[in-house]
């Protein structure tokens, strides 16, 4: 019987594969990065009579969501994200500092300052040509 349909075979690397590649994603960066920490594999507390991982068991698959979550944390774009306390106590700190420098600096490079330096060069310049 020459009608049978070809049989398909996968190379060791398609093998491999968890999941195929699909050139246009189901979902968007956009949206997976505002539901990122509301994502979760279903479990039995949630009240499914049933969780049946069919392409791995129960902890190979948690272990590839939680991998497959830190990934997304490191390259997903966060939009809405605010800083923390620490983080505006730290800047404050920081732009006072900031701002004692830049005090510093304006000191340093006003006339009068300039002034007063090279006098004081001056100064030092003469008493040590008198000394010699």
């Amino acid at each position: 019987d020459d009608s049978k349909p070809p049989v398909a075979t996968l190379s060791e690397e398609e093998q491999k594969l968890m999941f195929r590649k699909k050139t246009c994603p189901d979902v968007t960066g956009t949206v997976i990065a505002e539901n990122l920490m509301k994502f979760a594999l279903p479990c039995k507390e949630e009240g499914f009579d049933e969780v049946e991982n069919v392409w791995a068991d129960d902890a190979t698959a948690q272990a590839y969501f939680k991998k497959w979550l830190v990934k997304q944390k490191v390259f997903c774009r966060i939009d809405d994200i605010q800083p923390g306390e620490y983080f505006r106590n730290r800047w404050q700190e920081w732009q006072q500092v900031l701002g004692t420098w830049h005090e510093k600096h304006t000191e340093f490079h006003s006339p009068v300052a300039q002034a007063t330096r090279r006098s004081l060069v001056e100064e030092r310049a003469r008493r040590r040509a008198q000394e010699e």
